[in-house]
């Protein structure tokens, strides 16, 4: 299903009750970024981002919210990320906001149907050999930089789950994730903004052609 499209959540579980199923775990993990700046980029593309990445998602958490409670137990695992904790830069103008209410999306879902027996995961991700790069234009930027500091995608997924299983409501996979995440936390934002504002401009590309 294509997610950019309005009304995709009610499709996907359209399909499923079809089918006579219904839905026990329901993991968020549609995303990309665009690398430009805001108004470089037609308002279409803008807008389709926002309903892949925060409308149909929320859409579909609403939508199985009910069931789950009903039967006392459900997951639900949204893909957010390390850019949830950061400040806006050039660039990905979106990504950070959305990843950042992605997090305090299942936070609250966590606090209001915990107890209704549903696990709420938001698991933060840093770099990770997907194609993600490769979409957005910055795959050539994104091989230079250390290979240590790559995940692959099996490590997130056995983080995420290990968190939902225990009942943790964030996950950020990786010690140097998790370090970076506290710095950007506790360190003036005035200082990371300077410092993100400086690494980030290589991944920051021209407008459209």
């Amino acid at each position: 299903m294509d997610l950019s499209v309005l009304g995709a959540d009610a499709a996907v579980l359209a399909a499923i009750d079809q089918r006579g199923r219904h839905v026990d775990m329901l993991v968020n993990n549609a995303g990309y970024s665009i690398a430009q700046s805001f108004a470089d980029v037609a308002w279409m593309r803008q807008r389709d981002f926002l309903m892949t990445l925060v409308v149909n998602p929320c859409g579909l958490a609403h939508r199985v919210i009910g069931g789950m409670v009903a039967r006392g137990r459900g997951r639900i695992i949204n893909t957010a990320s390390l850019a949830g904790f950061a400040p806006g830069v050039a660039g990905h103008s979106l990504y950070p906001g959305a990843k950042s209410l992605m997090i305090s999306f299942s936070q609250a879902l966590a606090a209001e149907y915990g107890p209704a027996g549903l696990k709420v995961t938001a698991v933060c991700p840093g770099f990770t050999r997907t194609e993600f790069a490769a979409a957005n234009g910055t795959g050539a930027v994104m091989d230079e930089a250390p290979r240590r500091l790559f995940q692959t995608p099996q490590q997130v997924v056995d983080a995420a789950l290990k968190a939902n299983d225990a009942g943790r409501v964030v996950v950020i996979p990786g010690w140097y994730n998790a370090l970076a995440a506290a710095l950007m936390r506790l360190l003036p934002m005035g200082l990371v903004r300077a410092i993100l504002m400086q690494g980030s401009k290589k991944y920051h590309l021209d407008a459209d052609s």
